[in-house]
């Protein structure tokens, strides 16, 4: 079993710059279909969210980690917020994805929904919140918050 003191060390150096999940060289965004193929899956999979939905957004910073109640280490990226400029940017969306850059690069993740769901207009917003969570027996989870 992982000491909190190990776990704390091994999250803060995914987050950390040069890191697996360096916050501004990893960015988030939104697909509205997917070609999955599991651990094959890259970006030409996926559909993203249309115009200017489709340009991912640097994580830019991450919390430094901390535990909750059971004593898993955690870290939570800054929110993300994803609202069309209007109705013409209207779409369903499936869930997110990281990727190594804002418009091309490599895939790291993609995480559907609990369901998809509609982005109207300039008035609803998908906010997306990235967490990582390392417990004490060292099992790897991801989390996410949205509203639509």
């Amino acid at each position: 079993m992982l000491t909190t003191v190990a776990a704390d060390v091994m999250l803060a150096n995914l987050i950390a710059t040069g890191g697996a999940y360096d916050p501004v060289a990893t960015f988030v965004g939104l697909f509205t279909d997917i070609v999955d193929n599991g651990p094959s899956t890259d970006l030409a999979n996926l559909t993203l969210a249309p115009a200017s939905l489709a340009t991912a957004v640097a994580l830019t910073a991450w919390t430094a980690p901390y535990h909750l109640s059971g004593g898993n280490s955690v870290a939570d990226a800054n929110p993300k917020h994803f609202t069309p400029a209007n109705s013409g940017e209207g779409c369903t969306v499936l869930g997110f994805y990281l990727a190594d850059a804002a418009t091309s690069g490599a895939l790291i993740e993609f995480v559907y929904f609990d369901q998809p769901f509609t982005l109207v207009d300039e008035h609803s917003t998908c906010t997306v919140i990235k967490r990582l969570v390392l417990d004490c027996e060292g099992v790897w989870d991801a989390s996410i918050s949205y509203n639509g």
